[in-house]
């Protein structure tokens, strides 16, 4: 009878390579993706800074940006600074005649202007702008600055 000879090989593994690390530069898929052109380090402004309108308290940064809405003229953060209040009062507010929501105002600590809002519930389509910070571009103004300040979790 023959007898058959064992392998001294050890059975080999499949590797999962779903979560490995990719060596894409991410600058490369930026300037692909968005036509960005390479920049070099001297010409970044660094982070824009959000400010009232009218007392030109800070209010936010671009670091914490989560979006835009053009056609209500607002920017979305994900944080603010301490010169921002939250209102008290809830509110409802009419985006069509199937979007109620109920926001509640946003108000600057110095100057008491309404700088946006925060919904604080939404129909699905809107969920993206839950709990986020819309500021209204009329109420606020940029500032460019080279050196970045961190908002921190404040509100």
């Amino acid at each position: 009878m023959a007898t058959k000879e064992k392998s001294t090989k050890l059975p080999q593994r499949r590797i999962n390579k779903t979560f490995e690390a990719s060596s894409i530069d991410s600058t490369v898929v930026e300037e692909i993706l968005f036509n960005r052109a390479d920049k070099e380090e001297d010409d970044d402004d660094g982070p824009v800074v959000f400010i009232c309108a009218k007392c030109k308290l800070p209010v936010g940064d671009s670091l914490s940006w989560d979006g835009s809405e053009d056609g209500q003229k607002q920017i979305r953060l994900k944080r603010v600074t301490n010169n921002v209040i939250v209102g008290k009062d809830t509110r409802f507010f009419e985006l069509s005649k199937r979007s109620v929501c109920l926001v509640v105002d946003l108000i600057c600590r110095s100057c008491q202007s309404v700088l946006g809002m925060v919904y604080t519930s939404t129909p699905r389509n809107l969920d993206h702008k839950r709990l986020t910070f819309c500021l209204s571009v009329a109420s606020i103004d940029r500032s460019l600055r080279k050196e970045a300040f961190r908002i921190g979790s404040e509100i």
